[in-house]
Order: C-alpha cells, then structure tokens, then sequence
C-alpha cells in the first residue's frame, strides 16, 4: 500500500508541476494587462513556424516577445535574444 500511495503523490506532482510549467501566458480580465510571461522559452524556435508577434504590456513583471506559431500557440521568448530579434525583424519585413 505504501507503493501506491508513493506512486500516487509522484503522478500528483508530476501533473501539477506539467501544469505550472505549460502555463507560460496569463490572461486576466479587468485593468491589468491582458496577457504577461511568466516562462521564457530559452530555446531557438525555428521562424517559418511563427506567423505573427507581439510584446507584453509594460505592466507585466517581465518584458517579453509573444511568439504566435501558425498552430496559434503562443510562446514567449526574451526580446533581447539574437535568434528572437531575427525572427521579429523578418516577421516586421514580411507584414504589408
């Protein structure tokens, strides 16, 4: 029984942690901002997955790339990363 109850508290953990690691945007309703970064992806996201961008409010705790792939997931990336300036400067070529 005690196997279990290990078991158990491991898959417990394990599900929230997934959940607060995965919910990198938050949106709130109200006067706040509509949506801030609280997890910054580190690693370089191939560019012709993204189709659009946008910057965090500057009320959130951390200024950040909002990175839009074309499956409409957003990720959020350090505006100050080379491979992040890269893809905006494209992105900012290609729009009309």
């Amino acid at each position: 029984e005690t196997g279990i109850q290990v078991l158990l508290v491991l898959k417990t953990s394990y599900v929230l942690s997934q959940i607060f690691t995965s919910a990198t945007v938050w949106f709130s309703g109200g006067a706040g901002p509509v949506e801030c970064c609280f997890q910054i992806c580190k690693t370089p996201i191939d560019g012709r997955e993204i189709a659009s961008f946008h910057v965090t409010d500057p009320l959130c705790p951390t200024s950040a790339a909002v990175l839009i792939t074309k499956t409409a997931e957003h990720l959020c990336a350090d505006p100050k990363e080379q491979w992040v300036k890269m893809i905006i400067n494209f992105l900012e070529k290609k729009a009309p």
